[in-house]
């Protein structure tokens, strides 16, 4: 395993505002799309079947090394992944990153289930 990884989801790990997002939302029960996951170090928090998105081959092999379901999709087009299927959709740091923002918002309202929550993580 990789030192540096590791340390990400160390991090994840003890951070109380992550906690306190997942035990709101209660995304430890729910499942969970991860756009722009990373290793999977927010998505290794989330409920069975949770699925996380990056376009980073590493990023899923780390992922998958760890049993996570991660896919390498486009992003901004969160293409090959089947709609109303999530109960939330959880985006940190990626919005600020897209060509067409307002158009991946539109997509994301078809990929949740009717009641599904949008979490949304942008820098100050």
């Amino acid at each position: 395993m990789d030192e540096r990884i590791e340390r990400r989801f160390h991090n994840v790990n003890r951070s109380k505002t992550f906690k306190n997002i997942v035990n709101t939302f209660s995304l430890h029960e729910k499942q969970v799309l991860d756009i722009g996951c990373s290793y999977g170090e927010h998505l290794a928090h989330f409920g069975k079947k949770s699925v996380g998105l990056t376009t980073i081959a590493r990023e899923v092999a780390y992922g998958v090394s760890r049993k996570l379901d991660i896919r390498s999709v486009d992003i901004e087009h969160a293409e090959g992944v089947e709609l109303g299927t999530f109960d939330a959709i959880f985006c940190n740091n990626l919005l600020e990153h897209l060509y067409a923002p307002h158009t991946f918002l539109e997509k994301l309202k078809t990929l949740l289930r009717p009641g599904g929550v949008l979490i949304l993580g942008v820098p100050c």
